[in-house]
């Protein structure tokens, strides 16, 4: 199994990690980054939040005048922020909404190379929960169902981690569960794993079934992608499991995500 909370490529701070503000340098930056990002995207898509925060990060610069760390601290008061902000309030062209511009412009672009590999996965999968509003629960276990082996492996997404960017996947159980009926599924996941006692059907859990036609770390970290885009795109609807063909639609089209991070 690959390892499911992947080290940051690029620090959410890189705009304050310059000696002054330059375009050309944080061009050399974002550069390095997409690189970085789909030589990764060769073995797997495990960055695709990262690259989302980022992207979204730039637009919570132009709308709220801040900038979140790593941790989900907002940062206001630094000098390379406050030049580029200042420099986003001018009528005229100006060094800040370049940076902003092309920031924008390699980070949807590598969003969509890893769209085009996490679509036809999406495709093989269906999701199966309770409650609509899933996505604002701070703890939700993934399921992800085997119909060849009567085989269950479950993990949990804690959205309120310690780690980078707020969040993080363990898996907690792996079982078999041959002639199970839903009612029963609970009643038997306890009877072997009895500390999961939060384990709530109609609140927090979300079965993923179709994982025998996709790789499983796929099939988690891409319900994971789902269910963290909820969060920020569907703060106040229904849980959507199209969010991603929604993105996609977006950047087919050349036009911007129109979010910004909200913690």
């Amino acid at each position: 199994m690959k390892p499911l909370n992947p080290k940051l490529v690029l620090d959410p701070m890189w705009l304050c990690q310059a000696n002054f503000v330059d375009l050309e340098y944080y061009t050399y930056i974002l550069l390095d980054a997409q690189k970085k990002y789909l030589t990764n995207l060769q073995n797997d898509f495990l960055n695709f939040y990262e690259i989302v925060f980022h992207y979204l990060n730039i637009n919570t610069i132009i709308a709220d005048k801040k900038v979140y760390d790593s941790h989900l601290n907002a940062v206001r008061a630094h000098t390379h922020l406050m030049d580029v902000v200042n420099q986003l309030a001018q009528p005229d062209d100006s060094n800040g909404k370049s940076i902003m511009k092309m920031g924008s412009k390699i980070l949807s672009e590598v969003l969509q190379k890893y769209l085009e590999k996490q679509i036809p996965v999406l495709e093989n999968l269906h999701f199966h929960f309770n409650n609509i509003n899933i996505h604002k629960q701070e703890k939700i276990y993934i399921v992800c169902k085997s119909t060849k082996l009567d085989r269950y492996e479950i993990y949990t997404l804690n959205m309120k981690s310690n780690r980078s960017l707020g969040y993080s996947v363990s898996r907690k159980a792996v079982l078999s569960l041959p002639n199970l009926k839903n009612s029963e599924f609970r009643d038997r996941l306890l009877a072997e794993k009895p500390d999961l006692t939060d384990f709530q059907p109609d609140k927090n859990v979300i079965v993923v079934s179709g994982t025998d036609q996709v790789v499983l770390s796929d099939g988690i970290s891409l319900t994971k992608d789902i269910i963290l885009l909820n969060k920020v795109m569907n703060p106040s609807h229904g849980f959507d499991a199209n969010v991603l063909l929604d993105c996609n639609r977006l950047l087919e089209k050349k036009k911007a995500i129109p979010f910004k991070l909200k913690v």
